[in-house]
């Protein structure tokens, strides 16, 4: 069997698929990415310290037994910490779980059944008259997420474009669930 009937078969891929999705749904926009110095690497299944003429016969990302092979860093030395909006990894969030909107999180685990329920996402732009919007105060941000207040924004158009997230699913989604939900 190869590796990627292997992923396939245990449902690696779905699941891979499946975290990067989940991680879109995350209102974070800020993350820590720190920076460090390695002293040196070992292997994960056998413990051999890796040198650039002297490897073991496992390869790293490889299954051996039920364990995955790794690179273990040793004797690490931190250098630096940076902030940025588009990490590599997203696990080093900064954020303030109060002024957050998880909105999206709470809608889709509402509906899901349980953690192998095919889903997808699709993110779009709908229109909106400016009438829906007549509860935002002019000096708060404008609801197309520009950033700006709305009063130097938007509040003279007759519609107002705003982000919007379709879900799809497997199954048919209750009617109560299918309407948008509009946040303003």
């Amino acid at each position: 069997m190869s590796n990627i009937q292997f992923l396939r078969k245990s449902r690696t891929t779905f699941i891979k698929d499946k975290v990067f999705k989940w991680q879109s749904l995350f209102p974070y926009c800020v993350f820590a990415s720190p920076g460090f110095t390695v002293g040196y690497y070992s292997c994960s299944i056998c413990g051999h310290k890796i040198r650039p003429r002297s490897r073991c016969e496992h390869k790293k990302g490889r299954v051996y037994n039920g364990e995955l092979c790794v690179h273990m860093a040793h004797d690490l030395e931190f250098g630096e910490i940076s902030m940025v909006k588009n990490p590599v990894q997203k696990y080093s969030v900064v954020h303030n779980d109060e002024t957050l909107d998880f909105s999206l999180i709470e809608y889709i685990s509402e509906l899901l059944d349980n953690a192998f329920e095919e889903w997808n996402i699709n993110w779009a732009k709908k229109s909106f008259p400016i009438e829906r919007f007549s509860n935002v105060p002019p000096d708060s941000k404008c609801p197309c997420k520009s950033g700006i207040d709305f009063d130097s924004c938007c509040i003279n158009k007759a519609e107002i474009t705003i982000p919007h997230v379709d879900f799809i699913l497997s199954k048919e989604i209750p009617k109560d669930k299918e309407e948008i939900e509009f946040p303003y």
